[in-house]
């Protein structure tokens, strides 16, 4: 439900059109609608000029967001009586107008950029470089944004392909994953000792109340375990914090972590080797990634060639990896793998499932 800008608490009506929905407040006569939209209702020529001139401007003061609630930027277009001051969210690209504001909004583009103003034809040719600018990063390798990328590249992680970039710090994800490191650090050397006493052991699993099924996300047992879990949860988990709040992003992870955690339970009744790691949790976060951003593209090293991939594709094949894994561990008589595949797959539920119900959540 969007809520009007000009008039906070006021939900706006969806309206449709021949070239797509948009929203209007029935109470003040605001409208509001995306970028994309605008440019198949209006000049072209001149949603350009606000576009590059919003990525400038300042943010309005008091003024949020129909769609995501936060800040918009002020725009100002035209000269004299026909100058506007629009509304527009660089950040989820939504536009909003004060009443009579679209309609005075300038029609049909002009066919010939030449025609068009001095400070217009300069909006457009601008519109047109970032485009450019953009198919060239999306084609380049992940050394595009930082020579680091490679590293997982080499280890056969993937990479972001510069997609879904947060704006802001994602304070609650480096926090926990601090303390994991903290943990990590702290039971260097008694591993063994504190998965006893703290992991989730399936002979067990509600001693102590249940809490070991939380527990148990901040203990790893090497370098390697602990790296692995802290790259898909820093790379993933950053994006979900941003677009779903703490709350849902809590939740998701909490509740990974314990469904994960059952599912190990249930396929090792009786097991008396403790499970540890974040495993479960960082399955969900990867899982509800995908399903959030469904279009986001990763980069893969494959025989020494950065190769660009849908996210889904590689969700796909790690799927499969730990369904075999499953299967090979727990039902082929093959032994164990020391890896909680039933974990993964139970918490990459969760993601799934919270993923699609938090689908339209920004």
């Amino acid at each position: 439900m969007f809520h009007c800008a000009a008039e906070p608490g006021i939900p706006m009506v969806r309206r449709q059109t021949p070239q797509g929905g948009m929203w209007e407040c029935e109470s003040c006569g605001g409208r509001a609608m995306t970028v994309a939209l605008l440019r198949k209702l209006r000049s072209k020529a001149a949603v350009s000029e606000i576009w590059v001139t919003a990525r400038a401007a300042p943010e309005a003061a008091g003024r949020s967001c129909p769609s995501c609630d936060h800040a918009m930027h002020v725009v100002g277009t035209g000269e004299g009586t026909d100058h506007l001051e629009v509304d527009i969210c660089v950040r989820c690209h939504f536009v909003f107008f004060d009443p009579g504001e679209f309609e005075a909004t300038p029609g049909e583009a002009v066919e010939d950029p030449k025609e068009l103003p001095l400070e217009a034809r300069r909006a457009l040719a601008m519109v047109k470089v970032e485009a450019v600018k953009k198919r060239a990063e999306e084609q380049m390798g992940p050394d595009a944004h930082s020579p680091l990328a490679w590293i997982p590249l080499v280890f056969g992680l993937p990479v972001e392909m510069g997609t879904h970039r947060v704006s802001r710090v994602p304070v609650l994800t480096w926090s926990l994953a601090a303390i994991t490191v903290v943990v990590y650090v702290a039971t260097f050397g008694s591993i063994q000792e504190t998965a006893n006493a703290w992991g989730l052991l399936p002979a067990e699993p509600f001693r102590m109340g249940g809490v070991t099924f939380l527990t148990s996300f901040f203990l790893h047992v090497g370098v390697a375990h602990l790296l692995a879990n802290l790259y898909f949860w820093l790379a993933f988990g950053d994006n979900l914090e941003e677009v779903l709040g703490w709350g849902r992003y809590l939740g998701l992870l909490v509740g990974a972590t314990l469904v994960g955690g059952l599912v190990h339970v249930a396929l090792n009744m009786g097991a008396t080797i403790p499970v540890i790691g974040a495993s479960g949790g960082v399955s969900g976060l990867l899982v509800a990634y995908i399903v959030r951003f469904p279009r986001a593209r990763v980069g893969l090293l494959i025989f020494f060639q950065v190769v660009r991939a849908p996210a889904w594709a590689f969700l796909v094949f790690w799927l499969g990896t730990q369904i075999l894994g499953l299967f090979i561990a727990n039902w082929s008589g093959v032994g164990a793998s020391g890896v909680a595949f039933g974990a993964h797959l139970g918490g990459a539920a969760v993601g799934a499932l919270l993923g699609w119900r938090w689908r339209a959540v920004d």
